[in-house]
């Protein structure tokens, strides 16, 4: 038996009613029992398509499910409740990431755990830290609250590692559009406390968190933006 976390997004329909009926699904499957939620967080959606904001929660559960069966019952309940992937960050009645399980690490091309943009993305943090804020990441043994930390520094320290392929007038853009960042070049083991972003994946991981911006099929600036948006967009408790 293994815990396991899980990321549920949407802003299409009655979200709360989805996140309830979502859960009590996978509850009802003997092989997943559900431990507990967070509360429920409205964040700003991430890109141009995607819509209105999105209500976030992060729900616990016991799980005796392999990680590519617990993710194949996970994508069927997203079925279930008309999730359609046709738009990268579009409009969604349902998105259901799977965060954790338990000390997993793993590389697939179907599936990555820990899920690779957890530990930056605000409106993940924010439920995690309150639902599990001592849950350690296994790659690197920072719990959610040191995590949450680090992208709630101001301003916020972004380490340019290797990314040649924003220029300077991309990046002037950047500071400009970012008031709370303040953006360094250096080498990622300078980064410690900080957000280091880089165009391709650390030599190892043990090098520390940083974002590879190549996994996002975007242009170099353009998939920053998003990981700035990620990390400083509002992620306010919606008060039941």
């Amino acid at each position: 038996m293994s815990f396991c976390y899980l990321a549920l997004g949407g802003n299409v329909g009655d979200i709360p009613q989805t996140f309830d009926r979502a859960l009590d699904r996978l509850h009802n499957d003997s092989r997943l029992r559900l431990t507990g939620r967070s509360s429920l967080y409205r964040s700003r959606p991430m890109g141009a398509d995607a819509g209105a904001a999105y209500l976030n929660a992060v729900a616990e559960f016991e799980t005796t499910l392999s990680p590519h069966d617990l993710l194949a019952e996970v994508q069927q309940v997203e079925c279930e409740f008309g999730r359609v992937r046709t738009i990268t960050w579009g409009p969604r009645t349902l998105d259901l990431d799977l965060l954790y399980l338990g000390e997993v690490v793993l590389e697939t091309p179907s599936l990555v755990l820990p899920h690779r943009h957890a530990w930056y993305r605000r409106f993940v943090l924010r439920p995690m830290v309150e639902l599990a804020p001592e849950v350690r990441h296994p790659l690197w043994g920072e719990t959610q609250s040191e995590l949450l930390a680090r992208i709630d520094r101001r301003p916020l320290p972004v380490v340019l590692d290797d990314v040649d392929a924003i220029s300077a007038a991309q990046r002037h853009e950047l500071e400009a559009d970012f008031a709370d960042v303040a953006f360094r070049r250096g080498r990622i083991q300078d980064g410690a406390g900080e957000l280091v972003v880089r165009a391709q994946a650390p030599a190892c991981a043990s090098d520390g968190p940083a974002v590879n911006l190549s996994e996002f099929h975007l242009a170099p600036a353009a998939a920053l933006r998003a990981v700035l948006e990620a990390a400083l967009g509002e992620c306010d408790r919606v008060e039941a």
